[in-house]
């Protein structure tokens, strides 16, 4: 009886696994923080945001005061390109829109001061 509970508990195990690796892999959705470019000397992060929703919805929150404004630009698996500006400021709330499809998702995003023009380097997502 032993032998027969432990070979199913074996298959069962296996199974689970099998329907695992079928399954497609999970979109890697993404977020980041910076430039550290804002604040009173320029070492604080100027804002946050990314990408989740199966990357499709872009969001971009500016956490200072300072009248730079905030936005995440990002590229679509096509080659296209374009920006999600946090349209409020520093007020409480953040940008965000649905791009691409759900064939042509995002697949890099980066975080810019936009007076400045100062941006992190671009984040896979």
């Amino acid at each position: 009886m032993r032998f027969v509970k432990t070979k199913l508990a074996i298959a069962a195990s296996g199974a689970g696994l099998l329907v695992y690796a079928a399954a497609p892999a999970a979109l890697a959705n993404a977020s980041l923080s910076g430039p550290l470019w804002c604040g009173p000397i320029g070492l604080t992060s100027c804002g946050h945001g990314g990408v989740n929703q199966s990357n499709r919805h872009v969001y971009a929150c500016d956490d200072v005061a300072d009248g730079q404004g905030y936005a995440i630009n990002y590229g679509l698996r096509n080659g296209g390109t374009g920006s999600v500006l946090d349209g409020n400021g520093s007020a409480a709330g953040c940008g965000g829109r649905i791009v691409g499809s759900p064939t042509n998702k995002v697949v890099w995003i980066q975080g810019c001061d936009v007076t400045a023009h100062v941006c992190t380097l671009p984040t896979g997502a």
